[in-house]
């Protein structure tokens, strides 16, 4: 059995528990995380290997270092002896500012990069990453990531083909450098409620951070009008951010019927999701140039039985089938938005009819056991050519 070095700089937040899932679910490779610290709310890895390395440097040096553009050099000295220790075959660092940070560790243990790109990674816009808004330390990350892109030990996939025309149209990366894998979920989890949907309420669900790029203000807005018409109407949002004091002042404002549920532990957020009727993604382009790579949480609603309206790149060209599962909208587009909840939210045999296309169309394309192989196959290709 190989063994890969999963490389994250901060293990692992609760929204990535889709870096979790896909090393849980790898058969012919056995993986070991590493990061360079423990994540605020770190999602449990007591059924995973994985390693937190110690800086040795001083605080003041780091962010010297980090100020004059040298953060990258400065991976703790025991990273290297704690990867070394799970004889890597491979280092796959998830996230392009992460694939540029790793490069040094790869390069030191004599092995090929991988690196996944998510979406922001290459939808942030280069001025942005120049401006500094990300840290000084990677106001050159483009440029790094493009000069990487070219080694022939470094090879990346990305999680959608919009992610991937983004990379080679906007970031200047050659095509036959990426590959496309997408992620994929466990359809075992994800599973339709016993609740039948003419018993259900009338709730749209949405899941995710409270962010610009996922737009629930465009929703919030929608469900507002149409609540006008369909009285009973309800959203529930589950996740956290930012942006929640602003958008709950908006809801309140134009009198929308909303439950914000906060963050939410990963088997509540598959029930809630399994019991609504409609599942949107009202995800826009922010200002920084951020959008969604593909949105996986369209893939879980399915997974659950739940017609999806969205508006993310990936998933609405994707993850979706266009009138057969779910819906695609322009970002932005609350007219449309409101027109499609409309229609849909009371008509429970078409939901249901959709339904079951939307689980069976995730089930034979995105199981996680499925998808998985298929990065398995590229690290096998990375390593036999090395």
């Amino acid at each position: 059995m190989k063994h890969v070095v999963v490389f994250r700089c901060a293990l692992l937040p609760g929204s990535e528990t889709f870096i979790k899932e896909q090393c849980l679910h790898l058969v012919r490779w056995r993986p070991m995380l590493l990061g360079l610290e423990r994540a605020s709310g770190c999602l449990p890895l007591h059924d995973i290997p994985h390693q937190i390395t110690h800086t040795n440097h001083p605080p003041l040096l780091q962010r010297i270092c980090r100020w004059l553009g040298w953060g990258r050099g400065l991976l703790p000295s025991d990273a290297l002896p704690l990867a070394k220790g799970h004889q890597p075959d491979l280092v796959h660092a998830h996230f392009g500012p992460d694939g540029v940070m790793a490069a040094q560790l790869a390069q030191d243990l004599g092995v090929p990069l991988l690196i996944t790109l998510h979406g922001y990674d290459v939808f942030v816009s280069e001025a942005h990453w120049q401006g500094g808004s990300r840290g000084r330390y990677m106001a050159d990350y483009p440029a790094q990531i493009r000069k990487l892109a070219s080694k022939p030990w470094v090879h990346l996939v990305a999680v959608s083909q919009a992610v991937k025309q983004q990379a080679v149209h906007q970031y200047g990366i050659a095509e036959n450098k990426i590959s496309v894998a997408y992620i994929g979920i466990d359809t075992q989890k994800f599973t339709p409620s016993e609740i039948p949907m003419p018993s259900r309420g009338l709730t749209i669900c949405f899941v995710g951070r409270l962010v610009p790029k996922k737009g629930l203000h465009v929703l919030v807005e929608a469900v507002a009008r149409a609540a006008r018409s369909v009285p009973n109407i309800r959203l529930r949002v589950i996740g956290d951010g930012p942006e929640r004091a602003a958008l709950t002042r908006l809801a309140a404002e134009l009198n929308c019927p909303v439950d914000f549920l906060g963050h939410q532990p990963p088997e509540s957020v598959a029930n809630l999701l399994s019991e609504s009727r409609l599942f949107c993604l009202p995800s826009v382009t922010a200002p920084s140039g951020d959008a969604e790579g593909f949105g996986l949480v369209i893939l879980e609603a399915q997974s659950c039985g739940v017609p999806v309206l969205t508006s993310a790149r990936g998933g609405a060209t994707e993850g979706i089938l266009e009138g057969q599962t779910g819906f695609s909208f322009a970002e932005g587009d609350v007219e449309t938005l409101t027109a499609r909840i409309v229609e849909l939210i009371d008509d429970a045999p078409r939901l249901e009819a959709m339904g079951l296309r939307a689980r069976a169309f995730v089930q034979s394309h995105f199981d996680i056991r499925d998808c998985t192989p298929r990065l398995e196959a590229i690290y096998d290709h990375m390593t036999s050519a090395t």
